[in-house]
C-alpha cells in the first residue's frame, strides 16, 4: 500500500481543531500501487480531490463562524460598538476587621458628573475582578457604575497548579467560608462607597443593584434575602436594605450551598435569573435546575431569560473552550441587553423598559434563541 499525504494549511488546522476533531497534521489518502503513467495520473487526481475537499469544508467552517457579533436589530438595548465614553480604575481596599483585602475594579461613564446607579458585580469561582468586564463597559456606556471586586480564597489564585483545577475548584465552592466571605465582601463595599474620596458625587446610593454569575449569584442574592446554611445550624442571610434589584447569571438550584426549597421564600426584591441551556458546570449538570429560584422566590417580581446553547464559560467573558467566539459574543450581547434594560425598569424606574421587557424585547433581540418568563411583574395595558 502507498500512501500519498498533503498538509492542512495553518487556517485550516485551526478550523478543524475548532470543531474539537481529533488533532491531525496530516491526512493520508491510500491506494495500491502500481507504476507507470497511469499509477501518476491517479496520484494526481487523489491529491486533487483531497485539496478540493479540505478547501470546501474550509469555506463551511468559515460559513458557520460569519455569525454577527452583536445583534443586527434597531433596538434601543442592542450591543454597542463604541463603548468609549468609559473609564475605568482599580483601586485597593482592606478590611480591617476581617484582616482581608476587596480589590476592585470600577468602570464608570464618563463625560458627566453623576450621580450614577450602581450595579455591584460578584464574580463566579475562578474568576478574578477583570472577568466579565463585557458587562462594566456596557452598564457603564449606559450610564451605570459598574464595580467587580475580588474576592480572596475563591478566585483565579485558588488555581496554583494548572494540571488540577477542578479539585481545587471543587474545594473552594464547597467551603462555606467562601459562602459567608463573598457577601462579607459586598457588603464591605457598600460600607466603604461613600469614604472613597476618588467616587465623590458619582454613586447614586438611592439605586443599587448587586449582580453576579454562578457562585457570584449565590452572593448577590445573599444581599435580597437568599437564605442558606453551613452546617452550623441555622440558615444565614445578608439582606440588606440599600439594594433594590438583582441579577443572578447562572443561579444555582436547591441540593448544593446550602440551598434548600425553601432559601428563596424570603426574597421580595426584584430580581432577573440568565442561564443557558447548556450551562453546565463543575456542581451543576442539570441547567434546569437554574430556574428554582424564579419558581421558588414567589414573593418578588422576577423575571427570566433562557439562552439556547449558552454555555456556563460564555457569561464569564474569557470564552476559552469555546469552538466558536462569535457565538459565545452574542450570547453575552443578549446577557448584557437584556440586564440592563431590568436595571432600567427596576432602577431608573422607566416605562418604557419595563414595557419592552413584558412585551417581548428580549425574545426580538435574540430573534427566538431565547425564552423568557415573568412571575409578579406588573403587567402593561
Amino acid at each position: 500500500m502507498h500512501c500519498i499525504s498533503f498538509n492542512l494549511t495553518t487556517t485550516q488546522e485551526s478550523a478543524i481543531n475548532r470543531l474539537d476533531r481529533p488533532k491531525a497534521e496530516r491526512r493520508s489518502y491510500c491506494h495500491r500501487e502500481s507504476s507507470g503513467p497511469a499509477s501518476e495520473m491517479r496520484h494526481a487526481r487523489i491529491v486533487r480531490l483531497a485539496t478540493a475537499i479540505s478547501a470546501a469544508l474550509l469555506m463551511i467552517l468559515q460559513a458557520c463562524e460569519m455569525q454577527p457579533t452583536h445583534v443586527p436589530f434597531d433596538d434601543p438595548y442592542r450591543q454597542q460598538d463604541d463603548l468609549s465614553g468609559v473609564t475605568e480604575r482599580t483601586l485597593y481596599w482592606f478590611d480591617d476587621a476581617r484582616d482581608r483585602e476587596v480589590p476592585v475594579h470600577l468602570f464608570i461613564p464618563s463625560g458627566s458628573e453623576g450621580p450614577f446607579p450602581l450595579i455591584l458585580f460578584s464574580h463566579g469561582i475562578g474568576e478574578t475582578l477583570h472577568s466579565y468586564a463585557y458587562l462594566g463597559r456596557y452598564w457603564a456606556a449606559n450610564g451605570y457604575v459598574s464595580l467587580h471586586p475580588n474576592h480572596a480564597g475563591s478566585d483565579a489564585r485558588v488555581v496554583k497548579d494548572p494540571n488540577v483545577i477542578t479539585p481545587a475548584l471543587l474545594e473552594a465552592t464547597y467551603n462555606p467560608a467562601n459562602w459567608v466571605a463573598r457577601p462579607e465582601d459586598l457588603l464591605f463595599i457598600l460600607d466603604h462607597l461613600a469614604d472613597e474620596p476618588s467616587l465623590s458625587g458619582r454613586i447614586d446610593f438611592e439605586r443599587i443593584a448587586v449582580a453576579g454569575h454562578s457562585l457570584g449569584a449565590h452572593s448577590a442574592m445573599a444581599l435580597i434575602g437568599l437564605r442558606f446554611s453551613t452546617g452550623d445550624g441555622g440558615d444565614l442571610s445578608f439582606r440588606d436594605a440599600r439594594v433594590s434589584a438583582c441579577l443572578a447569571i447562572s443561579p444555582h438550584g436547591p441540593g448544593v450551598l446550602g440551598l434548600d426549597d425553601t432559601s428563596w421564600s424570603g426574597i421580595e426584591i426584584p430580581f432577573m435569573s440568565i442561564y443557558g441551556t447548556s450551562d453546565t458546570d463543575i456542581i451543576t449538570k442539570d441547567p434546569s435546575t437554574r430556574r428554582a429560584g424564579f419558581d421558588l422566590a414567589t414573593h418578588a417580581d422576577r423575571l427570566l431569560v433562557i439562552i439556547d446553547g449558552a454555555e456556563h464559560e460564555a457569561f464569564t467573558g474569557r470564552n476559552p473552550r469555546f469552538p466558536f467566539p462569535s457565538r459565545a459574543a452574542l450570547h453575552q450581547s443578549y446577557t448584557a441587553a437584556a440586564a440592563t434594560a431590568f436595571f432600567d425598569a427596576y432602577l431608573r424606574h422607566s416605562d418604557n423598559a419595563r414595557e419592552w421587557l413584558l412585551r417581548g424585547g428580549v425574545e426580538a433581540l435574540c430573534d427566538g434563541a431565547c425564552t423568557t418568563g415573568y412571575e409578579n411583574a406588573s403587567s402593561v395595558d
